[in-house]
């Protein structure tokens, strides 16, 4: 989540300077307008990468956490098991006791 707030953040400054940097800077209006595309496409592909890194961080985020849950479900059945089976093992030691 604080990446993708980082990145929008990053994203309106980027913006925001340049856009004022091209308002107050002398050249012509066909100048200004090729310079804010430019930008644009330079912002565009900066923030289309950040995603395709957000997305591959997150799905080995989501790889390591299915593994930690699946090494968890195992790790309890055969802590269950193992007092299931003393469990039994009393109980058979306590009927022949009897």
């Amino acid at each position: 989540m604080k990446c993708i707030d980082f990145s929008a953040g990053l994203l309106i400054g980027m913006i925001a300077g340049a856009v004022a940097g091209m308002l107050l800077a002398p050249q012509s209006g066909e100048e200004t307008r090729e310079k804010i595309m430019d930008y644009a496409e330079d912002a565009t592909g900066k923030v289309a990468e950040n995603g395709r890194q957000l997305l591959e961080s997150s799905k080995d985020m989501l790889e390591k956490g299915k593994s930690q849950v699946a090494g968890a479900i195992k790790s309890a059945g055969t802590s269950v098991k193992d007092v299931a089976d003393t469990l039994a093992d009393d109980m058979s030691h306590l009927a022949k006791s009897k």
